[in-house]
């Protein structure tokens, strides 16, 4: 496509100039249009615009073949469709190849050595099509015009608005246009089939070069609608074992946390029965009264941070956005779910290095996983005479490392490999549902982390890798 005033010069080319022909947009703009046009044809091309010129409102259209030069020295012939705007005093004139357009034809009413060929590609179940230059379909087996509602014979030489809807050309025209350039492209994409289902399609532009031209480009298209089908049902399984490990991770705390919030509730009972006898008394005394109404603040608080706790842990944010927030807060929420269990077994659990750390991420995952990994640590250590848990954070500016130590001897190496799998367990029937390791695993690598077990330690530790910052999805 050009824009040629009526001097002939040429203002403004598409890069389909540069794929046929070779020049460059910079090697055409602001050059004379009849130095590209074979001397025998120059007459008929610019006579069949000149007589319009004079005209200032009409509108008026001119069709013609003729020659072009390629910047090999070449000559190929193009049939060219112009508007005239005489109020405007320019030319919008549109090429099309004639080579390309025999090669259609020759695709719509093949020879005999394109037959085989057209057999061998209409049995195989992915969709292929070929694309030429002018954004026209060459080739389309019978799987690749399905996807169409058409045949192959009525998607062949069709251009891209001639099959699609609107959603379907904004989605796929840059794409195709990034293909003419010889970037590859790699996408998903839905489309409606003649039983009116969507199907999923994977689409894979590959470009067809030449001597460095982009010809066209190949289509591969298949359905995965029964891959995608598989990978919900795998995630919904997923969400259901994740539930499962929460409840079963909340059941085993569940005395615990009914011990930790009836002591604090105990005191509070306390000291408002206290505070209602001295008034009833009449012997208040306010200095002990502030003192006894502070210890029921502070008391509530602690409930009320158990509480928040339970409530991070139990909720579902998988859809939830990643957010800022500290390690340290994080390992505070967790703790608050296993200090009564940690404290009634005499453990003892200690922190290092998590001022000031922050991390992007969904903080109830997060500390689910930790949660998983202390649980896992209290029941290895419970029978044991020293009795104690780490947790300690460094960060490079990058990365966000967070080791879980216990006092354990480590984990036999026949096992060690075993230990992230579903449904691994060595803890007695009963005790354990062996999702706990999996279930980290899987909402650390959701958050672009890793964890593993460091066999190199004298004593039980878990590595959690967290980035700082989510990578950015393109």
């Amino acid at each position: 496509m050009s824009v040629v005033n009526f001097n002939g010069i040429i203002l403004e080319v598409n890069s389909a100039w540069t794929n046929h022909l070779g020049w460059s947009i910079d090697d055409l703009v602001g050059q004379s249009v009849l130095k590209f046009i074979h001397a025998e044809d120059q007459n008929g091309a610019w006579l069949s615009h000149a007589k319009f010129f004079s005209s200032k409102l009409n509108i008026e259209k001119a069709n013609f073949n003729c020659r072009y030069l390629h910047k090999n020295g070449s000559y190929l012939e193009f049939s060219c469709n112009s508007t005239i705007v005489p109020a405007k005093g320019k030319v919008f004139a549109i090429a099309n190849s004639m080579a390309a357009k025999e090669v259609a034809i020759s695709f719509v009413q093949p020879d005999p050595r394109y037959k085989q060929i057209a057999k061998l590609l209409d049995a195989i179940p992915s969709s292929i099509g070929y694309w030429d230059s002018d954004l026209r379909c060459i080739h389309a087996n019978s799987a690749y015009a399905r996807l169409y509602n058409k045949t192959p014979d009525e998607i062949r030489g069709k251009s891209l608005a001639d099959i699609s809807d609107e959603r379907q050309l904004n989605l796929v025209l840059p794409k195709m246009q990034q293909a003419l350039k010889g970037i590859p492209q790699s996408f998903e994409d839905e489309v409606l089939t003649l039983n009116t289902f969507f199907s999923q399609v994977s689409v894979k532009y590959i470009p067809d070069l030449d001597a460095g031209q982009v010809k066209g480009f190949l289509v591969l298209m298949q359905d995965i609608s029964a891959i995608k089908s598989l990978e919900a049902e795998r995630n919904q399984t997923q969400v259901k074992l994740m539930n499962s490990a929460k409840m079963s991770s909340l059941g085993e705390m569940a005395g615990g946390l009914a011990h930790e919030i009836n002591n604090p509730l105990t005191i509070i009972i306390g000291k408002a029965s206290q505070l209602a006898n001295r008034i009833e008394s009449g012997k208040q005394d306010l200095d002990k009264s502030l003192d006894d109404l502070r210890r029921i603040e502070q008391t509530a608080l602690r409930i009320a941070k158990i509480v928040n706790g339970l409530r991070v842990f139990s909720r579902n944010a998988d859809k939830d956005l990643m957010s800022k927030t500290s390690v340290e807060k994080i390992v505070e929420d967790t703790f608050e779910l296993c200090r009564q269990k940690l404290k009634y077994n005499n453990i003892k659990l200690t922190v290092k290095g998590l001022t000031g750390i922050q991390i992007e991420c969904r903080s109830s995952q997060i500390s689910q996983a930790l949660l998983n990994i202390l649980n896992n640590a209290h029941d290895a250590i419970e029978a044991l005479q020293e009795k104690w848990i780490e947790i300690e954070a460094t960060s490079d500016g990058e990365f966000v490392t967070i080791f879980v130590t216990d006092s354990g001897r480590g984990i036999a190496s026949d096992i060690q490999e075993k230990i992230m799998q579903p449904f691994f367990t060595t803890k007695d029937v009963g005790k354990g549902t062996g999702l706990g390791l999996s279930i980290s695993k899987g909402l650390v690598e959701s958050h672009n982390g890793c964890i593993y077990f460091d066999a190199k330690h004298q004593h039980t530790r878990f590595v959690i890798e967290l980035p700082i910052l989510q990578p950015v999805s393109i």
